[in-house]
């Protein structure tokens, strides 16, 4: 079969645990490779912030539209549960009590805000900063998270991956939604726009990569089907990462062929994950105008209902009049766009492979197909 690749190995390195079938950083595919991740890190891989209590900031969309706190006092919060397909779509919403250049929220607070704060202002002053050093024994304000990596929020956008997964999923995302420690967050420099961010995580979300994290990484639990072991994605593993040759003149606006492809091959996965969010099962259900749809559609990170959603189940005489036949329609769109993001990141794969040198040029696994 062309589309595999052999690698010999001697006796002596198949006794050394784990297994590495592919070749060492130091081996050949090294000459593909440059800089580390960390490289094009504005700061250490790490939470965007950590409050203290989760309790106390975190609620859901009718509480929010129930205790009537504006939006301009909110972020979508997302987990590392909520980034699968290339996107994230956060189900909750967090009070995230600073102003636009990251300084606490002036006293007396909004009075929404303080409203549901306040029940928690004795949790929240005693809540331990670094070893026993409680929060207000330092210059934070009672209502402050316990940390805020400003630096993260410093640049436009992060590229964030769940700490604990089966895989890797690094997403490209603005700060419309923040994010708890349980998901990594890499700010990149200042210097990388979408474009460029949209390459790197197209690199970042290819098998090879995946591979090469599994091996370094901490298996929390390895059982029968090693698809479903779960794995410690570190921060520090992830800022080793070496980045090919390809994909860093990609990132100094230097743009190969390869490197162009594999943009797009990663913008046509994220457009697709995205059309997944706007199909999921319960845009079904709403429609323009109705009860609160105007307070829902005002919150942070809010997806609209994708264009097959127009036609309202209930229309009487429509082709789309029952909600069997909707639902049957959105099925098979969410199955198509599945199958379609499947074959743009096998085509990712092949072209990461032959990045670092794996698959030479003329390989037929190598010819990759931007529209497969």
């Amino acid at each position: 079969n062309a589309q595999v690749v052999v690698l010999d190995r001697t006796r002596k390195q198949m006794y050394t645990w784990p297994w590495k079938f592919i070749p060492d950083t130091g081996d050949e595919f090294s000459t593909s490779s440059t800089e580390p991740l960390s490289a094009y890190s504005a700061e250490p891989i790490g939470a965007q912030f950590i409050t203290g209590k989760d309790d106390a900031f975190v609620m859901s969309a009718d509480y929010v539209r129930r205790a009537q706190i504006s939006p301009r006092y909110l972020r979508a919060y997302g987990t590392g549960e909520d980034i699968r397909n290339w996107v994230a779509i956060p189900k909750q919403f967090i009070i995230f009590p600073y102003q636009r250049d990251l300084t606490p929220l002036q006293e007396p607070l909004p009075q929404s805000v303080n409203k549901h704060l306040s029940p928690y202002r004795e949790v929240l002053e005693n809540c331990v900063i670094s070893g026993s050093i409680k929060k207000k024994e330092t210059n934070l304000k009672w209502f402050e998270f316990r940390r805020l990596a400003r630096g993260k929020f410093a640049v436009d956008f992060n590229l964030v991956v769940p700490h604990i997964s089966t895989h890797a999923h690094f997403v490209v995302v603005d700060h419309s939604v923040a994010f708890k420690e349980k998901a990594l967050a890499i700010a990149p420099k200042s210097e990388y726009g979408r474009s460029e961010l949209n390459l790197l995580v197209a690199l970042l979300n290819s098998s090879f990569i995946l591979e090469r994290l599994k091996q370094v990484c901490f298996n929390k639990g390895a059982g029968d089907d090693e698809d479903k072991d779960r794995f410690e994605f570190a921060g520090g593993k992830i800022e080793e990462i070496l980045i090919c040759e390809a994909v860093t003149n990609g990132l100094r606006k230097e743009n190969t062929a390869l490197s162009s492809i594999l943009e797009a091959l990663g913008c046509a996965c994220i457009d697709r994950g995205r059309r997944l969010g706007a199909l999921s099962l319960d845009k079904l259900f709403q429609m323009q105008g109705e009860a609160y749809m105007n307070a829902y559609q005002a919150l942070p990170g809010y997806v609209d209902p994708d264009k097959m959603f127009r036609a309202n189940f209930n229309d009487v005489g429509s082709d789309v009049g029952s909600l069997g036949t909707a639902y049957a329609r959105v099925v098979n769109e969410r199955e198509q766009l599945r199958v379609e993001m499947i074959a743009r990141q096998e085509e990712i794969d092949w072209l990461v492979y032959r990045m670092y040198g794996l698959l030479s040029e003329v390989h037929p696994a190598a010819q990759v197909q931007f529209d497969p």
